[in-house]
């Protein structure tokens, strides 16, 4: 974590994506320059892995009165990879889908909030697999310091590849390599062809 940030467990009546707690990034007091937080992992894409998600909710008090204006606070996500860095998500305040939020603790602003409500995101990653990749997500304030923006975030995950055949559920093995192996338990009885790559678990 780079500036104001921290784990919450709510941000006024804003209540966890999942679970009891949650991720906070500011654009607040704190943040480095007085206008700007950043949260990074560096982490390594493993096998058989297809997508990477983010649920967020971009929060700024710059809304309702500055939307349409220079004060156009904004929130990224970027995957930098070894073939270069990948826009995950790019939320500002003049065209997020905000909605007005009472009951926001007071920044140095106005106490008027919009949100965007969480959001889910995602990148295929499985092209990088078994590579170190590195997640960076980022608010700035634009034009000020003194109205603040917030992103929260939770359940940032890698998920495998889920494919349904015959009414089963196949989990690909290393689509990088491309095994193929047999199907068991299912109307399937050869082995997977070179698209699907993968092995069957059905139940």
């Amino acid at each position: 974590l780079s500036g104001a940030g921290g784990v919450v467990s709510s941000l006024g009546p804003i209540t966890p994506y999942e679970g009891n707690y949650m991720a906070k990034i500011s654009s607040g007091n704190g943040a480095i320059g007085g206008a700007s937080s950043a949260l990074e992992q560096t982490f390594t894409v493993p096998s058989g892995a297809k997508t990477l998600t983010i649920h967020y909710n971009f929060v700024s008090e710059e809304y309702p009165e500055y939307v349409g204006s220079v004060f156009n606070d904004v929130f990224n996500a970027i995957l930098y990879t070894p073939q270069g860095s990948k826009e995950i998500v790019f939320e500002e305040v003049n065209s997020a889908n905000f909605k007005p939020i009472s009951g926001v603790p007071c920044g140095s602003g106005d106490c008027t909030w919009g949100e965007t409500g969480w959001v889910t995101a995602t990148i295929d990653v499985a092209q990088w697999a078994g590579t170190n990749d590195t997640l960076t997500l980022t608010v700035h304030d634009v034009g000020d310091t003194v109205f603040d923006s917030i992103v929260l975030l939770d359940k940032i995950s890698i998920q495998p590849w889920i494919f349904q055949y015959d009414g089963c559920t196949k989990v690909p093995d290393n689509p990088a390599v491309g095994l193929l192996t047999a199907f068991s338990n299912s109307n399937h009885t050869g082995a997977c062809d070179e698209h699907d790559r993968c092995y069957q678990t059905c139940w």
